[in-house]
């Protein structure tokens, strides 16, 4: 690619003319519980996420860190050969 030139910057991250970032949208929750102090992240849906295997499917999988501890990642289950999954998986941290 010759030399990117950024476009314009919006939620989405830069547009870079001539470079097409087309990698879905994520679906998610968040809750914090004060009075326990506790947040609750839950995994709702991706869509749109781009084929990766040659078969023209992905096997997706959402890795969580809660930063600036890196050491925890948490991992949802694989979905296999899913463009559009679904995982309405909930994850819990404390303190």
């Amino acid at each position: 690619m010759d030399e990117a030139e950024v476009v314009e910057r919006g939620a989405q991250g830069p547009y870079v003319e001539g470079v097409d970032y087309k990698l879905g949208s994520l679906q998610l929750g968040l809750i914090y519980d004060f009075q326990s102090l506790t947040l609750t992240l839950r995994i709702v849906k991706a869509k749109d996420l781009p084929a990766k295997d040659v078969t023209g499917t992905s096997d997706p999988y959402v890795k969580i860190m809660l930063l600036p501890d890196k050491k925890h990642k948490l991992l949802t289950k694989v979905k296999k050969k899913n463009l559009n999954p679904h995982w309405n998986e909930c994850f819990l941290f404390e303190g």
